[in-house]
């Protein structure tokens, strides 16, 4: 019987801003990937480093260039939505998520609560 190979260690990405690249190295610690996974990391990172360089050069330049609305406000906004995209591909779960609303199911549901949801029917 053969072992499984580790997963592949996750390459370097140099072309992320050092506040991504510590995310990265945070999240990868911190959860178990696959490599489609890395990829989609990599590429939610990478999209927004280029949102915030536009929107660093959108504050150096003004929102408006000769009577328009910067260019780089649609390429800005496009990253977003595409980063957001990736992240919602990640899928990253919350383990403190707050109680449904309903009944409990198990010991939370005691005899005396099951007893007083009982349907109640009037003799005629």
């Amino acid at each position: 019987m053969t072992t499984p190979d580790p997963p592949p260690k996750a390459p370097r990405a140099r072309s992320l801003s050092s506040r991504s690249r510590q995310l990265r190295a945070a999240l990868l610690a911190a959860h178990v990937w696959d490599v489609h996974e890395v990829e989609l990391l990599n590429r939610a990172l990478a999209e927004t480093d280029l949102a915030d360089e536009c929107a660093r050069i959108i504050e150096r330049e003004g929102l408006v260039i000769k009577g328009r609305a910067h260019p780089l406000l649609a390429t800005r906004r496009d990253s977003l939505q595409t980063a957001s995209r990736y992240w919602r591909q990640l899928r990253f779960t919350d383990d403190a998520a707050p109680r449904r609303a309903g009944r409990p199911k198990g010991p939370d549901w005691s005899s005396a609560r099951a007893a007083a949801a009982q349907v109640r029917r009037l003799d005629a």
